[in-house]
């Protein structure tokens, strides 16, 4: 992250391209400015209490681990 002199942020995302796939990436950074859009909503919530998914996001990664198809 960085901040420009007139006071905005810029995020520069850096990845292994033999590890990940740009899809994925973009995928990761929404998760992190939905992070940062929550936290500056609710300064005093803790982290591990912000939402980083939606409700379908979230539903495809639990039935993973149950081994149920959402996608």
């Amino acid at each position: 992250m960085s901040r420009s002199p007139g006071g905005s942020f810029a995020v520069d995302f850096r990845y292994d391209v033999d590890l990940f796939d740009p899809a994925t990436i973009e995928q990761f950074a929404g998760y992190f400015l939905r992070g940062i859009d929550a936290a500056l909503a609710d300064p005093d919530r803790p982290v591990a209490r912000l939402r980083l998914m939606d409700g379908g996001e979230l539903a495809q990664l639990l039935a993973l681990g149950t081994g149920g198809d959402h996608g």
